[in-house]
């Protein structure tokens, strides 16, 4: 299978605008990290998370305050609240955040696919020139598939 040329991504952001966007992560972090929990993969694993059974959370807080007389002091129904409270509040921010962060990884994705296409149809023209001055040159790109020149053989035709 011949490489096509692809080019997924084109990123040039100005500069002004790339000074902003930073004056304004720099705002996002001061403000938001001081407020952030950091989990434990083992506390993401333990833990029995919401999910999708948020009616039920939402349920049972409304339960809990409509009787809080036939329930213990410390089973926290006003942390609960405010919980969910929180969660109404930010959740469309984190939305945003997370909208963005996904656009990031995908651009960052599209680009490298876009290198790793260049750079398999550059070492298979340079395969196919086989010239001794390129021996070199051809068994270092060759050596990223693991088996030098050889491995590299598989790559497919330009």
């Amino acid at each position: 299978m011949a490489l096509q040329n692809i080019n997924l991504a084109s990123l040039n952001i100005p500069d002004a605008d790339l000074t902003q966007i930073e004056a304004s992560l720099l705002v996002l972090e001061t403000k938001l990290k001081p407020h952030f929990v950091s989990l434990t993969a083992e506390q993401r694993s333990s833990f029995t998370k919401m999910g999708t059974r948020e009616q039920l959370v939402r349920q049972a807080v409304t339960a809990a305050q409509q009787n809080s007389g036939d329930l213990p002091a410390s089973i926290g129904t006003a942390a609960a609240v405010a919980d969910v409270t929180a969660l109404d509040k930010y959740r469309p921010l984190f939305a945003r955040v997370q909208a963005l962060a996904e656009g990031c990884d995908d651009t960052e994705m599209a680009i490298g696919i876009d290198l790793m296409n260049f750079a398999l149809r550059v070492y298979a023209q340079l395969k196919l020139s086989a010239s001794d001055s390129l021996k070199g040159l051809l068994d270092s790109l060759g050596s990223f598939f693991g088996g030098g020149r050889r491995a590299a053989a598989a790559v497919p035709k330009p």
